[in-house]
């Protein structure tokens, strides 16, 4: 683990715990504009860091060529649109990738 990724990650659980206070403090979130508003940019955030996560070691180092960006669109399709079972598209995707490996 990277000692410069520490900061960030202090940064982000101070997030956390905000959130949890403002939800244990208030019984309906809902009703108030500025937590529903604190609660959307928070939400923004951890969406932000969650596709960064993904984009440097995931997309730097997996997708190399038209066709692995091609198997990594047919896992998504599958997994959010035609409702698969995750362990059946990793399995789907790897044998795919063994097939293209082989050919």
């Amino acid at each position: 683990m990277e000692l410069t990724s520490w900061p960030i990650k202090r940064r982000f659980a101070a997030g956390y715990e905000t959130v949890f206070l403002i939800i244990k403090r208030s019984s309906k979130p809902h009703g108030h504009q500025a937590i529903q508003a604190a609660l959307l940019g928070i939400n923004a955030a951890v969406v932000g860091l969650l596709l960064a996560a993904l984009y440097q070691p995931v997309w730097t180092s997996a997708i190399l060529k038209p066709q692995d960006f091609g198997l990594a669109l047919v896992c998504l399709v599958a997994l959010m649109f035609w409702k698969q079972p995750p362990w059946l598209v990793v399995v789907g995707g790897v044998a795919e990738w063994l097939l293209s490996v082989v050919l």
